[in-house]
């Protein structure tokens, strides 16, 4: 009995990988770095500007980039983890991340996880 099948595009990037030698590995794996690192700098530069923002009106805010495996669960295990460590009254999440809307779900998945998961209060915004 198959109950999962595995993705063939996933089998063929795996072993087109595994077939490129190992300086274009490198090449590779530091292009994906930058991109990582790029993107890090720009959500560091986005945060910082919201947060600026809010503190004038009298709110206090705390900002981390939780870096991860991409699970959602995982993710929204260390959101709520950190939730719970820093003693926030309340989490504010988007009802949708990066990954968009599932033709038959109205939450993204961390979001969803977060709300299922989390003791503290969960406030979705769109």
């Amino acid at each position: 009995m198959n109950i999962l099948q595995p993705l063939k595009l996933s089998e063929e990037v795996v072993q087109h990988f595994n077939s490129i030698d190992s300086e274009r590995k490198n090449v590779l794996r530091k292009y994906l770095k930058d991109i990582n690192s790029a993107m890090k700098d720009s959500w560091i530069k986005k945060l910082s500007d919201l947060k600026l923002k809010y503190e004038k009106t009298g709110i206090q805010v705390i900002t981390k980039i939780i870096e991860g495996t991409h699970s959602s669960r995982v993710i929204a295990y260390n959101i709520v983890k950190f939730a719970e460590d820093q003693k926030v009254d309340m989490i504010t999440i988007g009802c949708v991340g990066i990954g968009g809307f599932h033709e038959k779900k109205s939450l993204g998945s961390v979001t969803r996880n977060v709300s299922e998961i989390s003791t503290r209060p969960v406030l979705i915004v769109p």
